[in-house]
């Protein structure tokens, strides 16, 4: 059985999304779990003033690298 997946609903087009956003559009994982990936080196993340973002195309990067490796299995 295979997982369709949805594309996420993101409140902004923006290419730097919010912790929250950002997690949304990871296929809704917890924003701690964006945060691990985060102090694993895994995604990049920029702090604009006290707001933690991230930007869409970094986020794209990982997701697709994911996806590779699960089809490599």
């Amino acid at each position: 059985m295979h997982k369709v997946f949805e594309p996420p609903t993101v409140s902004t087009s923006a290419a730097a999304l919010s912790r929250k956003d950002a997690a949304a559009y990871c296929g809704g994982v917890s924003t701690r779990q964006l945060d691990k990936w985060a102090a694993a080196g895994l995604i990049q993340r920029c702090k604009l003033g006290s707001k933690t973002v991230f930007l869409r195309s970094e986020l794209d990067r990982f997701l697709l690298s994911r996806l590779q490796v699960k089809e490599a299995n």
